[in-house]
């Protein structure tokens, strides 16, 4: 007795109508199953639109985030609970020459009530006391962790040890 074995297969579905087909051509819709085929699809774009992001949120984040310092002689002190002016930051200039500050955020806040536009005027060796309200009473967060000062010779980005 002889046994029947199918070889494999050659039927491919057409990509346009879904039409089972044999040959080079869909008898349906009449589309080349071989030519303008895309080997890979959207995963190029994919990864490029991912590298492309990925170097974005790098470089451009290089001023926010502060990489490379402070460009500010400042010295930045926070008091802890229990001390008598918690919700104050106290800042030093420590330059050889006078400031201005411009701006004090606390806790990368923006909204007013964490962000003191005070302008003072600081010489050298000379200490301002920020508070703004919501530092006092607790809407800037828990505890002040970050504080941002935008002065006339740039911005510092200070975070705060515990």
């Amino acid at each position: 007795m002889a046994q029947i074995v199918s070889g494999p297969s050659d039927t491919k579905s057409c990509s346009q109508c879904g039409t089972s087909v044999s040959g080079k051509f869909c008898p349906n819709c009449g589309s080349d199953l071989g030519a303008n085929r895309r080997k890979f699809g959207l995963r190029p774009i994919i990864g490029l639109s991912f590298v492309a992001a990925l170097l974005y949120v790098t470089f451009a984040g290089i001023p926010s985030f502060n990489l490379f310092g402070s460009s500010l002689d400042l010295s930045i002190e926070v008091p802890g609970k229990g001390d008598p002016y918690y919700g104050f930051v106290m800042i030093t200039n420590l330059a050889d020459k006078p400031i201005e500050l411009r701006e004090v955020r606390i806790n990368r806040r923006t909204d007013d009530a964490c962000d003191d536009k005070q302008r003072r005027k600081l010489a050298t060796g000379e200490r301002a006391m920020v508070a703004t309200p919501g530092s006092l009473i607790g809407l800037c967060g828990g505890t002040i962790v970050r504080v941002t000062v935008i002065a006339d010779q740039g911005e510092g980005d200070y975070t705060i040890g515990r």
